[in-house]
């Protein structure tokens, strides 16, 4: 029988709601804080790595094939990195339906409840203050169609996920997912 864990959320700190968007339908949708974080670093990393390129290629900064390469290579891997992150901290979704990805109001991750295996928690530090939170990974079944990989990654924040959170418990206990829940070992 597959175990239910039932994860009790501080309910004293408020939701904000800039932070958390809620509708009729039973959709919760948490936004990270930092979220346009890494477009500002991109503005100004990338066009960085493009002067750098152009310097290289420049008789000044020596020229030649590898001054072609860092204008290759170095503002490709800036977009690839800025995009990484982009993705890391996209908004999560939940619904009666599944759990879902978004970044910039394109679904670019999702799996319904149906399909989950389980649900791999396990603790990690939090990128934002350096404390220890909880991470949550939603594994989907072999037989799944899950859109784009089989596997949801996020992390908690300790405020404004308690809605989020609670609709995980609610689907948790009514789809009879299993949780393996490593933070505590």
């Amino acid at each position: 029988m597959p175990s239910m864990v039932f994860y009790p959320i501080m309910a004293a700190h408020k939701v904000s709601q800039a932070n958390m968007q809620n509708d009729l339908a039973g959709v919760v949708r948490y936004r990270y804080k930092w979220r346009l974080l890494p477009l500002i670093w991109m503005s100004f990393f990338v066009p960085f790595s493009i002067y750098m390129g152009i310097y290289a290629i420049s008789p000044k900064g020596g020229g030649g094939l590898s001054g072609w390469l860092i204008l290759l290579i170095l503002p490709t891997f800036m977009l690839f990195i800025g995009w990484v992150v982009i993705l890391g901290v996209s908004d999560v979704v939940m619904c009666d339906q599944g759990i879902y990805r978004m970044a910039f109001g394109i679904t670019w991750q999702k799996m319904r409840w149906i399909d989950v295996a389980e649900i791999r928690i396990s603790n990690t530090v939090s990128p934002a203050d350096g404390k220890k939170v909880r991470s949550f990974l939603f594994v989907a079944s072999k037989e799944s169609g899950a859109f784009l990989s089989r596997r949801i990654a996020f992390q908690e924040r300790k405020r404004g996920m308690e809605y989020l959170l609670n609709r995980m418990n609610t689907c948790i206990s009514r789809y009879g997912i299993e949780v393996v829940d490593t933070s505590t070992a």
